[in-house]
Protein backbone atom coordinates (compact mmCIF):
# COMPACT_ATOMS: atom_id res chain seq x y z
CA UNK A 1 0.00 0.00 0.00
CA UNK A 2 1.27 3.48 -0.75
CA UNK A 3 -0.56 6.27 1.13
CA UNK A 4 -0.19 9.70 -1.18
CA UNK A 5 0.73 10.09 -4.71
CA UNK A 6 3.57 12.06 -6.27
CA UNK A 7 6.76 11.23 -8.50
CA UNK A 8 8.29 9.28 -5.66
CA UNK A 9 5.16 6.91 -5.60
CA UNK A 10 5.47 6.52 -9.03
CA UNK A 11 9.49 5.81 -8.56
CA UNK A 12 8.28 3.15 -5.88
CA UNK A 13 5.97 1.62 -8.31
CA UNK A 14 8.21 1.13 -11.08
CA UNK A 15 11.14 -0.42 -8.29
CA UNK A 16 8.45 -2.49 -6.62
CA UNK A 17 7.37 -4.00 -10.63
CA UNK A 18 11.51 -4.24 -11.57
CA UNK A 19 12.07 -6.63 -8.24
CA UNK A 20 8.45 -8.45 -8.46
CA UNK A 21 7.56 -9.18 -12.65
CA UNK A 22 6.60 -12.61 -12.24
CA UNK A 23 4.34 -11.58 -8.93
CA UNK A 24 0.62 -10.42 -10.42
CA UNK A 25 0.00 -8.55 -7.00
CA UNK A 26 -1.01 -4.67 -7.05
CA UNK A 27 0.35 -1.69 -5.24
CA UNK A 28 -2.63 0.02 -4.06
CA UNK A 29 -2.71 3.57 -3.61
CA UNK A 30 -4.80 5.92 -1.56
CA UNK A 31 -4.97 9.38 -2.45
CA UNK A 32 -6.59 12.27 -3.40
CA UNK A 33 -5.66 12.86 -6.85
CA UNK A 34 -6.57 15.33 -9.50
CA UNK A 35 -6.62 13.97 -12.95
CA UNK A 36 -5.62 10.82 -13.93
CA UNK A 37 -2.01 9.82 -12.44
CA UNK A 38 1.09 10.25 -14.73
CA UNK A 39 3.47 7.34 -15.59
CA UNK A 40 6.87 7.63 -17.30
CA UNK A 41 6.01 4.22 -18.21
CA UNK A 42 2.44 3.68 -18.75
CA UNK A 43 2.76 -0.22 -18.58
CA UNK A 44 3.17 0.38 -14.68
CA UNK A 45 -0.41 1.31 -14.72
CA UNK A 46 -1.47 -1.69 -14.98
CA UNK A 47 0.50 -2.29 -11.29
CA UNK A 48 -1.44 -0.13 -9.20
CA UNK A 49 -5.03 -0.03 -7.84
CA UNK A 50 -6.66 3.30 -7.00
CA UNK A 51 -8.73 4.31 -4.23
CA UNK A 52 -9.81 8.25 -4.01
CA UNK A 53 -9.94 8.50 -0.39
CA UNK A 54 -7.74 10.25 2.63
CA UNK A 55 -5.54 8.03 4.13
CA UNK A 56 -5.57 8.63 7.77
CA UNK A 57 -9.11 7.78 7.41
CA UNK A 58 -9.22 3.94 8.83
CA UNK A 59 -12.38 3.15 6.74
CA UNK A 60 -9.75 4.07 3.84
CA UNK A 61 -6.96 1.30 4.96
CA UNK A 62 -9.40 -1.44 5.50
CA UNK A 63 -10.86 -0.87 2.16
CA UNK A 64 -7.36 -1.11 0.71
CA UNK A 65 -6.77 -4.37 2.28
CA UNK A 66 -4.31 -3.08 5.37
CA UNK A 67 -4.56 -5.93 7.33
CA UNK A 68 -3.64 -8.37 4.51
CA UNK A 69 -0.85 -5.80 3.39
CA UNK A 70 2.63 -7.28 3.41
CA UNK A 71 3.62 -3.33 3.44
CA UNK A 72 2.47 0.06 3.75
CA UNK A 73 4.75 3.61 2.50
CA UNK A 74 3.01 6.39 3.29
CA UNK A 75 4.72 9.70 1.65
CA UNK A 76 4.46 13.27 2.55
CA UNK A 77 1.48 14.65 1.29
CA UNK A 78 1.62 18.42 0.96
CA UNK A 79 -0.88 19.01 -1.53
CA UNK A 80 -3.80 20.90 -1.10
CA UNK A 81 -1.40 23.97 0.55
CA UNK A 82 -0.81 21.92 3.50
CA UNK A 83 2.61 22.68 4.97
CA UNK A 84 5.14 20.58 6.20
CA UNK A 85 4.09 20.33 9.85
CA UNK A 86 0.58 19.70 8.30
CA UNK A 87 1.94 16.94 6.33
CA UNK A 88 3.89 15.09 8.89
CA UNK A 89 1.01 15.08 11.35
CA UNK A 90 -0.89 13.39 8.93
CA UNK A 91 1.97 10.99 8.05
CA UNK A 92 2.25 10.12 11.81
CA UNK A 93 -1.34 9.74 12.40
CA UNK A 94 -1.51 6.85 9.08
CA UNK A 95 1.49 5.27 9.84
CA UNK A 96 0.46 4.85 13.55
CA UNK A 97 -2.80 3.50 12.40
CA UNK A 98 -1.52 1.36 10.40
CA UNK A 99 0.58 -0.24 12.94
CA UNK A 100 -2.59 -0.44 15.25
CA UNK A 101 -4.57 -2.10 12.87
CA UNK A 102 -1.83 -4.33 11.15
CA UNK A 103 0.92 -4.94 13.79
CA UNK A 104 2.84 -7.08 10.95
CA UNK A 105 2.35 -4.86 8.27
CA UNK A 106 5.75 -3.51 7.48
CA UNK A 107 5.38 0.59 7.85
CA UNK A 108 7.46 2.57 6.47
CA UNK A 109 6.85 6.69 6.75
CA UNK A 110 8.43 9.74 5.15
CA UNK A 111 9.27 12.75 7.69
CA UNK A 112 10.07 16.39 6.47
CA UNK A 113 11.51 17.12 10.36
CA UNK A 114 13.62 14.26 12.05
CA UNK A 115 12.49 15.51 15.54
CA UNK A 116 8.70 14.39 14.96
CA UNK A 117 10.29 10.74 14.54
CA UNK A 118 9.81 10.17 18.16
CA UNK A 119 6.62 10.30 17.76
CA UNK A 120 6.96 7.10 14.98
CA UNK A 121 9.40 5.08 17.63
CA UNK A 122 7.03 5.43 20.37
CA UNK A 123 3.58 3.92 17.98
CA UNK A 124 6.69 1.17 17.08
CA UNK A 125 6.33 1.58 13.60
CA UNK A 126 8.98 -0.03 11.78
CA UNK A 127 11.22 2.86 9.65
CA UNK A 128 10.83 5.66 8.36
CA UNK A 129 12.85 8.44 6.46
CA UNK A 130 13.17 12.38 6.10
CA UNK A 131 12.95 13.67 2.98
CA UNK A 132 15.84 15.26 1.02
CA UNK A 133 18.43 13.88 3.61
CA UNK A 134 19.33 11.12 1.88
CA UNK A 135 19.93 13.25 -1.69
CA UNK A 136 22.15 15.65 0.49
CA UNK A 137 24.05 12.51 1.44
CA UNK A 138 24.71 11.32 -1.67
CA UNK A 139 25.75 15.03 -2.88
CA UNK A 140 28.12 14.90 0.09
CA UNK A 141 29.34 11.69 -1.19
CA UNK A 142 29.82 12.60 -4.41
CA UNK A 143 31.41 15.73 -3.40
CA UNK A 144 34.01 14.07 -1.19
CA UNK A 145 34.48 10.81 -3.60
CA UNK A 146 34.19 11.77 -6.49
CA UNK A 147 32.79 8.65 -8.86
CA UNK A 148 31.04 6.97 -5.74
CA UNK A 149 27.64 8.25 -7.09
CA UNK A 150 27.37 5.76 -9.84
CA UNK A 151 27.84 2.43 -7.39
CA UNK A 152 24.91 4.03 -5.00
CA UNK A 153 22.52 4.82 -7.64
CA UNK A 154 23.27 0.82 -9.52
CA UNK A 155 22.73 -0.39 -5.72
CA UNK A 156 19.58 1.50 -4.71
CA UNK A 157 17.78 0.76 -8.49
CA UNK A 158 16.10 -2.70 -8.90
CA UNK A 159 15.93 -2.15 -12.49
CA UNK A 160 19.40 -2.80 -13.28
CA UNK A 161 23.25 -3.87 -12.39
CA UNK A 162 23.25 -5.18 -8.79
CA UNK A 163 21.37 -4.68 -5.87
CA UNK A 164 21.47 -4.65 -1.82
CA UNK A 165 18.81 -8.20 -0.68
CA UNK A 166 17.72 -8.82 2.73
CA UNK A 167 17.93 -13.18 2.87
CA UNK A 168 17.53 -15.52 5.89
CA UNK A 169 20.81 -16.82 7.15
CA UNK A 170 21.64 -20.07 4.95
CA UNK A 171 21.97 -23.20 7.10
CA UNK A 172 25.35 -24.24 6.56
CA UNK A 173 26.34 -20.76 8.13
CA UNK A 174 24.32 -20.94 11.14
CA UNK A 175 26.88 -20.39 13.99
CA UNK A 176 29.94 -19.45 11.68
CA UNK A 177 31.80 -16.24 11.76
CA UNK A 178 30.90 -13.27 10.02
CA UNK A 179 34.22 -13.16 8.02
CA UNK A 180 33.84 -17.10 7.29
CA UNK A 181 30.66 -16.21 5.56
CA UNK A 182 31.79 -13.67 4.03
CA UNK A 183 34.15 -15.66 1.98
CA UNK A 184 32.78 -18.54 1.46
CA UNK A 185 29.66 -16.79 0.29
CA UNK A 186 31.49 -14.06 -2.06
CA UNK A 187 33.10 -17.59 -3.49
CA UNK A 188 30.15 -19.83 -3.63
CA UNK A 189 27.52 -17.81 -4.11
CA UNK A 190 29.15 -14.09 -5.92
CA UNK A 191 27.49 -11.96 -3.18
CA UNK A 192 28.88 -9.80 -0.91
CA UNK A 193 28.04 -9.79 2.66
CA UNK A 194 27.46 -6.42 3.88
CA UNK A 195 25.66 -6.30 7.58
CA UNK A 196 23.91 -9.12 9.83
CA UNK A 197 20.42 -7.85 10.94
CA UNK A 198 18.78 -9.39 14.25
CA UNK A 199 15.31 -10.43 14.65
CA UNK A 200 14.25 -7.10 15.93
CA UNK A 201 15.83 -5.46 12.89
CA UNK A 202 18.66 -3.75 14.39
CA UNK A 203 21.84 -3.92 11.77
CA UNK A 204 25.73 -4.58 12.22
CA UNK A 205 27.29 -3.68 9.55
CA UNK A 206 30.61 -5.44 8.67
CA UNK A 207 31.30 -6.28 11.59
CA UNK A 208 34.95 -7.19 12.95
CA UNK A 209 33.12 -10.00 15.36
CA UNK A 210 29.96 -11.92 15.42
CA UNK A 211 28.98 -14.72 15.12
CA UNK A 212 25.88 -15.57 12.40
CA UNK A 213 22.51 -16.83 14.57
CA UNK A 214 19.18 -18.91 12.91
CA UNK A 215 17.14 -15.80 13.69
CA UNK A 216 19.47 -13.28 12.22
CA UNK A 217 19.32 -12.34 8.33
CA UNK A 218 21.79 -10.68 6.13
CA UNK A 219 22.27 -8.09 4.24
CA UNK A 220 24.00 -8.59 0.31
CA UNK A 221 24.90 -7.11 -2.67
CA UNK A 222 24.16 -9.09 -5.40
CA UNK A 223 23.81 -9.09 -8.89
CA UNK A 224 20.47 -8.04 -10.50
CA UNK A 225 19.08 -11.74 -11.48
CA UNK A 226 20.24 -12.90 -7.99
CA UNK A 227 18.50 -15.48 -7.05
CA UNK A 228 18.88 -17.32 -9.85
Amino acid sequence: IICGWNRKAAIIVREYDAANRDDPMPVVVIARIEGAPIFADPSLRRRVLFLDDDFTKISALEKAGVVKAKSCVILSDQTRGRNERDADARTILAALTVEKLSPKCYTCAELNRREYAQHLALGSVDDFVVGGEHSAFLLAQAALNRGTLNVFSELLSYEYGHKFCRIDVPKEYVGKPFVEAFVDMKQKRNVTLVAIMDEEGKSRINPSEAVLAATDSLVVIAAHDYPA
